[in-house]
């Protein structure tokens, strides 16, 4: 998360630094979905007021299931260091948080967790996946087969499989891939090795049916998702499809939720609404080059799609690309100025770069044509409070609280007016 976007977050989620360390890290609830923001405010607030290795855990599980890993390794480090009985699931989650950007370290707490727990398949075969990416074959191959000493697992023998394949040892990855294919007929990374592992044979017969599968239906019906079975079964359309990814991130499955939005462009690639949830959900969840890049796709489809425009100028802005993103959220505005969105996330942009009066005055606007709009009226809460205007910045707080009482955000600006005012 940039600092300048944080600076507006402090303003609508701030939380003090307590006596025993810095403050845990916060994700601001601005654009994610209600269910999403009201589950990360209550594991952060239940581990803010009682700092115990559980309910770091459980705020760091919360953290690192919507993808917000650096945040997420933060809070499982400081639970894994006050040991117990979780200090093996913390320091294992923090390894796969460190996974995104560090993968030495990431190889370092693996090794730690293996040590609580050294019977635990699904860590040998990430361990041998770190020590692979960090082209150290030969410890991968001890995680591997210590994985398949424990259980004969299809995960670890594809590790020994890539691992032969990158020593140019074709015949024997050949030999463990058609053995993890035994195992799991639909894994898709297992027909994608052979498909390597055949060409450099020259088994070319061979290596176009395992590339058939490998794209084709197999990879599609891969997904562990009870779900995405029961939608390939009853032959589910395309909008039914982005319907259902769409309830189920609001009901807070977001892997499900990305997994349906998949299945929707594999179905449809061309047709921009898939690309559109899954650029809101991946900004939503911290991943900001994805939202580009999903947002892009919808704007190759439709050049002038002010929703796509604007929240990929939220997207560039939270990697403090700052010209790319006022001039996407601009275009945006200027293409759908009476839809509240573009508008909306331009003031908040705005506010991140002090140009509060400009903000104000789209905000203003905004609440005219939409009054009912309370991300807008939050915003300008933070508007009226940057100026010092309390009373104004607890009416808009107030109005949200009215309507949804349970915002976090709204009720400590109203407190924080109170006491200003």
């Amino acid at each position: 998360m940039s600092t300048r976007w944080l600076s507006v977050a402090v303003l609508l989620f701030s939380s003090a630094c307590g006596a025993d360390g810095p403050p845990l890290p916060v994700v601001p609830p601005e654009g994610l979905e209600p269910a999403v923001a009201a589950r990360l405010a209550a594991a952060y607030a239940t581990a803010e007021d009682d700092a115990s290795a559980e309910h770091l855990l459980d705020y760091g599980r919360v953290l690192f299931g919507h993808r917000h890993h650096a945040a997420a390794f933060d809070v499982l480090r400081r639970a894994a260091a006050l040991g117990g009985p979780v200090a093996f699931e913390s320091t294992y989650l923090a390894a796969l948080a460190a996974s995104e950007s560090d993968l030495a370290e990431a190889e370092r707490l693996m090794t730690r967790a293996l040590r609580m727990e050294p019977r635990f398949v699904a860590g040998h075969v990430k361990h041998g996946m770190f020590r692979e990416e960090l082209d150290r074959l030969a410890d991968a191959e001890f995680s591997y087969t210590a994985a398949l000493r424990i259980e004969r697992s299809s995960h670890a023998l594809l590790g020994l499989g890539r691992v032969a394949l990158a020593r140019g040892e074709p015949d024997r990855a050949i030999g463990l891939l058609e053995g993890a294919r035994v195992l799991d007929p639909r894994h898709h990374e297992v027909d994608v090795a052979l498909a390597q592992a055949y060409t450099a044979k020259g088994w070319t017969d061979d290596a176009r049916a395992a590339r058939d599968r490998a794209t084709g239906h197999a990879e599609i019906t891969a997904i562990p998702d009870p779900v995405l079975n029961r939608a390939l079964d009853q032959n589910v359309s395309y909008h039914g499809l982005v319907d259902r990814a769409q309830h189920r991130y609001i009901s807070g499955d977001v892997r499900g939720a990305l997994a349906l939005v998949d299945l929707a462009v594999l179905v449809d690639a061309a047709h921009a609404r898939a690309h559109l949830v899954s650029c809101q959900i991946l900004r939503d969840m911290g991943d900001h080059e994805g939202a580009i890049i999903a947002c892009n796709r919808v704007l190759a489809v439709t050049p002038k799609h002010a929703e796509a425009l604007a929240r990929r100028g939220t997207a560039h802005a939270e990697l403090e690309q700052i010209e790319a993103a006022e001039a996407s959220l601009r275009e945006a505005v200027a293409i759908g100025g009476e839809l509240p969105l573009p508008r909306r996330e331009l003031a908040r942009f705005l506010l991140t770069q002090e140009n509060a009066a400009e903000a104000r005055t789209l905000l203003e606007t905004l609440l005219r044509d939409h009054p009912d709009d309370l991300l807008a009226r939050l915003l300008m809460a933070s508007v009226h409070a940057k100026a010092g205007e309390w009373d104004a910045a607890h009416a808009q707080a107030e109005y949200v609280v009215r309507r949804r009482p349970t915002d976090v955000i709204a009720r400590r600006l109203m407190a924080e007016a109170a006491r200003e005012r």
